[in-house]
């Protein structure tokens, strides 16, 4: 993958990688066992996965999911990423080689790595009847996790150290998620419609229905898109 990269961000990946080497702060067991609890977690939340609220709940729990990725991204940004990106400013680099440096870093991480593994096996347990419940499910959360993931590098980059937008996303992650829990149907959960497409996609792929998922998969494709755009237009 590193052979992929321009050599600027492999430069900045080896400077994280020799940070991370030196940190001693986070335990090695904390990666396996964010897995593990995630994976007790999802087996939890199956039994809401039926009946009349199915649709709302498999959007909540998406977003419960994609909420924790948010915290995942931004402590790794303000922790590691940024540190990174800070010391290298001295030397001239483009922005677009910043934005793919943000963009990876949390994404390589192996906390962040067995996590989305714990989502991806979670949906080949439950969904196992036909292909279209075992692909797209799995292709739809990575394509949202990779979305969210240039979104907040982008908005993070664009904030400086980032602090400001940091508590920012955080509070309205979590204003979201009070709100779905509180007033149900009537949540502000249902303006998120990535999350919400992707799970009605989710939900009617073993029904041989493949309409939302096409129309999840473009909508993702758009977000995606215009995203890398707008880096590619970063002064």
């Amino acid at each position: 993958m590193e052979k992929m990269i321009p050599p600027a961000v492999g430069e900045l990946v080896a400077a994280e990688r020799l940070r991370d080497q030196r940190m001693t702060g986070e335990p090695k067991l904390i990666a396996p066992l964010l897995g593990i609890l995630n994976l007790f977690f999802l087996a939890y939340f199956e039994r809401f996965l039926t009946g009349e609220r199915a649709a709302d709940s498999l959007a909540l729990l998406l977003f419960l999911e994609i909420a924790l990725f948010v915290v995942l991204a931004i402590t790794r940004f303000l922790s590691v990423t940024g540190e990174v990106l800070h010391r290298a400013a001295l030397f001239p680099m483009r922005a677009w080689d910043r934005f793919l440096f943000a963009a990876i870093s949390n994404l390589r991480r192996p906390v962040t790595l067995l996590w989305w593994g714990s989502v991806i096996l979670a949906f080949l347990i439950l969904s196992h009847d036909t292909w279209q419940e075992i692909l797209i499910p799995a292709l739809l959360f990575t394509l949202l996790v990779l979305c969210i993931q240039m979104v907040a590098a982008l908005l993070l980059l664009r904030a400086g150290k980032g602090i400001a937008v940091a508590w920012g996303l955080l509070a309205c992650t979590f204003g979201i998620l009070i709100a779905s829990l509180l007033f149900g149907e009537q949540s502000l959960l249902r303006l998120l419609l990535p999350v919400q497409w992707v799970a009605e996609a989710i939900r009617t792929a073993g029904e041989g229905n493949l309409l939302p998922g096409i129309r999840a998969f473009a909508l993702l494709a758009c977000i995606g898109g215009g995203t890398l755009l707008l880096a590619r237009r970063q002064p």
